[in-house]
């Protein structure tokens, strides 16, 4: 069963457990995740390599759920995964990344070819979407490219 969580970035990180019910630390995995033969849920998350998306990451990883991050640097991700691994001390958590920019991505097929067909042989219980991107100017100058 796939759930999507929507973070809205006016929320701060201190208020991240709250919002995420995850000051019981086994609340998420209990209710979205699984173990199946040593195999675990994964969480995917899309701009973990910072700010809120990281922090997230974290939580998730120190409940069980297996990480997955997306993001569009690659120096980052390896910083990240190195800290999630330490930070929660546990053997059985498998991490992976995604090298992708979401702001070159325009279509449903995109995202299909670039993020879905290289997700689809993971179990995942949750989606957290946290990357963005920015358009500078005035509305009327913004072009879909």
């Amino acid at each position: 069963m796939l759930r999507t969580f929507y973070f809205a970035r006016k929320y701060g990180t201190e208020r991240t457990k709250d919002i995420l019910m995850l000051s019981d630390r086994k609340t998420l995995y209990s209710r979205y995740g699984h173990t199946v033969e040593n195999k675990r849920t994964w969480a995917v998350i899309t701009g973990g390599t910072n700010g809120l998306g990281y922090k997230i990451a974290k939580l998730l990883a120190k409940q069980g759920f297996n990480i997955c991050i997306l993001g569009r640097n690659q120096e980052k991700i390896d910083v990240c995964i190195q800290k999630i691994k330490f930070k929660t001390n546990d053997n059985r958590l498998k991490i992976k990344s995604l090298l992708v920019d979401f702001s070159e991505m325009a279509t449903i097929e995109d995202y299909k070819i670039k993020v879905g067909k290289k997700l689809i042989d993971l179990d995942i219980g949750i989606v957290v979407l946290s990357a963005g991107c920015l358009n500078e100017g005035p509305f009327a100058d913004i072009t879909a490219k």
